[in-house]
């Protein structure tokens, strides 16, 4: 029976350190696992030695020493194995209390963003969402984890989610714009930013959407006043072929029909012909002076810097304001004469503001290219303004701003204003060569 119980124990010995060995691989902590390995398998040769032994010796007794040796190799084996269980067991515990502080700081992020961040799976279906889309959009937490991302979008943007959602799968990340629909219906322009995350075990569609109905009223803003100042420009201009060129060439007309009438005598006739040549000479310099409001003809022959110069020095010759220009390297040919007419508008316009409604007596204008940036500073020492107040006033007083916008978008620049009541006005407008 002794012999039986140890061919069992035997066995399982050697199933179980064969098996422990093939773990080691696989298994988290290493060392600990190698211990135990060794001892099951020093276990399983004294169990296996002595079923040798027992079978070749007839005995069921096996040599004290071997078996006192063999116990103090896996009690070994095993208390070294203990230990490193129990470095795995502490290394667990941090890396858990690790990943609970993680996720604590990332819900916290998550809850007090001031943007709508919600995280949808690879179909389109909502699995998470932040306190800012529940608040803005009016759905409960339970609603939005029934719903669909499509529920939430505006009948605009409706067709174009699937092809998304496949863009941001095949990419990984997209920015882009779109409209939420809130319960009531009220529609926000958003922009979003969506990018493909490992999500419980699988993958999903984190996105975080920011309300843009400021910019798009801004943008709506310089639309309007690149419209409203198109109109002007094509209503002055009307007005001065009108009044100007076309009653010079009516005049012209009455006078060759005269002419040609034969109801002038001769020199009545020298007259008029001097008289229509008169006219033609002054048809000829208003038609100029018409190109010239168009483009400036002192741009078109010497370049911005000199048509700056000259108009600097024409108010600076009536005394009621001091313009101090300065400028770097920047030649004549460094420009495109579309940047240089705009830039020119843009500083007479700045000069007019001051004139109007600063009550400076300084001004200062810095033109400087530096490689592929050109960047115009206009500083005055006015009074002053809220930017904010006067940009958002009805009626146009804010246009003056809106129209210098709209004239540096137009030229793909950056502007930047800087100024608050009794402190003057500083304007920086950077334009891309």
């Amino acid at each position: 029976m002794h012999l039986v119980f140890l061919i069992l124990s035997n066995i399982f010995l050697i199933f179980t350190a064969a098996w422990s060995i093939k773990l080691i691989k696989d298994a988290k902590g290493r060392s600990a696992w190698v211990a135990f390995s060794a001892a099951f398998t020093f276990l399983a040769i004294i169990r296996l030695s002595e079923l040798i032994y027992c079978t070749i010796s007839g005995t069921t007794a096996f040599p004290w020493f071997i078996n006192d040796l063999f116990d103090l190799i896996i009690s070994f084996l095993l208390a070294i194995g203990v230990i490193f269980i129990g470095q795995v067991f502490f290394s667990m515990d941090r890396e858990e209390k690790t990943r609970i502080e993680s996720e604590n700081r990332f819900k916290t992020l998550f809850n007090n963003s001031s943007d709508q961040i919600y995280v949808i799976d690879l179909y389109g279906n909502f699995v998470e969402v932040n306190q800012v889309i529940i608040d803005l959009l009016g759905y409960s937490k339970e609603q939005f984890m029934n719903m669909h991302i499509r529920e939430i979008k505006s009948s605009k943007y409706f067709d174009t989610i699937d092809s998304l959602l496949d863009k941001i799968k095949l990419e990984g990340n997209l920015i882009f714009e779109a409209e939420h629909l809130t319960k009531n219906g009220k529609v926000i322009p958003v922009e979003i930013n969506s990018r493909l995350i490992d999500y419980s075990n699988g993958k999903a569609i984190l996105s975080m959407a920011r309300d843009i109905t400021e910019r798009k009223q801004t943008e709506r803003k310089i639309v309007n006043a690149i419209i409203e100042t198109e109109e002007k420009e094509k209503e002055r201009f009307a007005k001065d072929l009108h009044d100007g060129l076309g009653t010079l060439l009516s005049s012209i007309n009455i006078y060759i029909s005269l002419i040609k009438s034969g109801q002038v005598d001769e020199a009545q006739k020298e007259n008029l012909f001097n008289y229509t040549k008169g006219l033609i000479d002054e048809a000829i310099l208003n038609a100029k002076e018409i190109a010239n409001n168009l483009r400036p003809n002192v741009i078109s022959r010497f370049g911005l810097v000199a048509a700056v110069k000259s108009l600097c020095e024409k108010i600076n010759n009536t005394g009621v304001l001091k313009i101090e220009f300065t400028t770097g390297n920047l030649k004549k040919d460094d420009l495109n004469k579309d940047i240089e007419v705009t830039l020119y508008r843009i500083i007479n316009e700045l000069i007019n503001n001051t004139l109007k409604h600063a009550y400076a007596n300084v001004v200062s204008i810095n033109l400087v290219k530096e490689v592929r940036i050109l960047t115009l500073k206009y500083n005055d020492n006015g009074k002053g303004f809220d930017v904010e107040d006067t940009m958002g006033m009805k009626g146009g007083k804010g246009m003056g701003l809106t129209n210098i916008i709209s004239r540096v978008n137009a030229i793909n620049g950056t502007f930047k204003i800087k100024s608050t009541p009794e402190s003057g006005t500083e304007v920086t407008i950077h334009v891309k060569l």
